[in-house]
């Protein structure tokens, strides 16, 4: 699938009039339910919620508030990015001029966290950073190779390049659509381990440890108001107990005891990280409570279904929300969708092995053989895929494309109706991050997303972050290793400004690597640079061997063989 064609070669396929042309551009249908559903986070505002306390909605991803003290400002998360929290911070101004005071995080997604260090520089001495203990370990979950791939998801979900190709953004599903700027997240100061009761600037807070959609999280409650400000629990969507994007941390039963817990405090006013707020105690209860039986409902009926055998995809097709909770209005899939959620929750409970037949099967790629067989061959399935996407279920046409490229028939028409699949499934799809999947998957397949050039701004300062012997040590995950049989040999690293020695050395099929081991007869000196640019894929092993401040010690051959057997 991961090729571009020509536009001369699809104009002779024969392909419906109404199918969208390859490199099509600009806006693209989408289900009118989206777009009521974003009509909500149009405007940004700034409300006071109560006397001192400032809600700012929709200016970015996530919500964030504002507190007045006796001198200044309490900040309860700060946005995705700068410029957003930027813009309600000059609104707040039109009510306070009082320096910032205090800065509390509820928990260490990027989304909460990106203008951080503007809130701090608004104060007029050493600013204290409130965050749950543990703040960083998100980050360490999510380290390796595999980076770059969920980073590309995250950016996929939210749509981040489909600007850049001519399609604009609608909306993100629990807030107004963004696209990435500056961030800067201020490191905490003070961790909190177990709920803290303080007094900040005259103001009354518990910090409530808990966990929601991390395990590590903070509930902010003002206790003389009755506010709470509550993190991720709820987003006036399905819940998000799973996300696609994978966060192996996230755990539904955490999600069910934080909303239990949120509950007996009986706030008067519940102000969520994303959505819109709850202002009335019946709203409050009856949001809450919502969220909380159907995320039980689905803890519950998964385990009911693995533990009357039901493979994975038995338990999608069975389990549905009672008929109350699907027509509640803060429970729709504008966001995630039940599929995933469930999905992901199997995969969390048990693995692969769902049924017994995971142990028996065939891969995947001899079994997509097998039923292109059975289904007619591939002639015969590539027709069921055009009747299927003619007949309105994208779906279907989209796998039985896929089918087709698993068993080695995706020629052009396959490959038009994979694209054409994906179309038409953003057009008709009510999650919007299910829209931006398909139309981020549909870009880059076209070769009109760049992902590593779209991606470097956030690959980049973490790949800097990242020693030298784990830049050079992750190459084994370049290594074609079906290429190697047989071969062996060592090449060493030289990084200037490193007095430590690195040599990778080939056996197996395998790249081991070897610090201040005996030096190497063949070397790479490197500068650092090129290395963390490898790593995020923003040169080749081609670019990196023209640059300039790259030369080679010893044997060139030896460089040639091991530059071959790189991705």
């Amino acid at each position: 699938m991961r090729a571009v064609f020509h536009i001369a070669v699809l104009a002779c396929l024969g392909l419906a009039s109404n199918s969208p042309a390859l490199g099509r551009q600009g806006p693209v249908p989408i289900n009118p339910k989206l777009v009521a559903f974003q009509k909500q986070y149009a405007s940004p505002r700034l409300v006071e919620v109560s006397p001192g306390v400032f809600a700012a909605m929709a200016y970015d991803y996530s919500n964030f508030f504002f507190i007045e003290g006796k001198t200044g400002i309490i900040v309860v998360d700060t946005g995705w990015f700068q410029k957003p929290f930027e813009q309600a911070f000059a609104d707040l101004r039109k009510h306070s001029d009082k320096p910032v005071v205090a800065v509390i995080y509820t928990h260490s997604h990027q989304d909460h966290t990106g203008g951080g260090q503007f809130a701090v520089e608004q104060g007029t001495g050493t600013v204290p950073v409130y965050a749950p203990s543990g703040f960083d370990s998100l980050y360490t979950a999510t380290e390796g190779p595999a980076q770059a791939i969920t980073q590309k998801r995250g950016y996929q979900q939210m749509g981040f390049a489909l600007p850049e190709i001519g399609i604009p953004l609608i909306g993100s599903g629990v807030g107004p659509a963004v696209q990435p700027g500056k961030r800067a997240t201020a490191p905490p100061t003070e961790l909190i381990e177990t709920t803290r009761e303080l007094v900040i600037d005259g103001v009354r807070f518990e910090l409530i440890r808990t966990a929601v959609d991390l395990p590590e999280a903070l509930m902010v409650w003002l206790p003389d108001q009755k506010i709470l400000m509550c993190g991720d629990i709820v987003g006036g969507v399905f819940p998000f107990i799973k996300t696609p994007r994978y966060e192996p941390q996230r755990n539904p039963s955490d999600m069910v005891r934080a909303i239990d817990l949120a509950l007996r405090l009986k706030p008067e006013m519940v102000l969520p990280g994303h959505g819109m707020e709850l202002l009335t105690k019946s709203e409050i209860e009856d949001v809450l409570i919502a969220h909380r039986d159907a995320i039980q409902f689905l803890i519950d009926q998964v385990d009911r279904g693995l533990m009357n055998g039901l493979s994975t995809e038995e338990i999608v097709h069975k389990v549905r929300l009672p008929p109350e909770l699907v027509a509640h209005p803060q429970l729709q899939p504008y966001y995630h969708r039940r599929e995933w959620t469930l999905r992901a929750m199997v995969a969390d409970r048990l693995g692969f092995f769902d049924e017994y037949l995971q142990l028996f099967r065939h891969d995947g790629v001899e079994e997509a053989r097998k039923f292109v067989s059975l289904g007619g061959g591939h002639i015969a399935v590539l027709a069921n895929a055009k009747a299927a996407l003619a007949g309105g279920d994208p779906r279907w046409a989209l796998r039985l494309a896929d089918l087709l490229r698993l068993a080695g028939h995706d020629g052009p028409e396959a490959k038009q109706v994979y694209l054409d699949g994906l179309q038409k499934l953003a057009e008709t799809t009510d999650s919007m991050n299910e829209r931006h999947y398909a139309l981020s998957e549909k870009g880059g397949i076209e070769g009109r997303i760049n992902w590593p050039e779209s991606l470097a701004s956030r690959l980049l300062p973490a790949a800097r972050q990242l020693p030298n012997a784990v830049l050079i040590g992750e190459m084994g995950a370049r290594l074609k290793a079906e290429l190697a049989g047989g071969q062996t040999m060592s090449i060493g690293f030289e990084v200037p400004g490193d007095h430590q020695r690195y040599a990778l050395h080939l056996r197996n099929q395998v790249l081991r690597l070897e610090t201040n081991g005996e030096p190497t007869a063949t070397r790479l000196i490197v500068p650092r640079e090129a290395l963390v640019l490898m790593r995020a894929r923003q040169i080749s092993w081609a670019g990196l061997l023209a640059r300039p401040d790259v030369s080679v010690s010893g044997d060139q051959e030896v460089v040639d063989r091991f530059v071959a057997l790189m991705e």
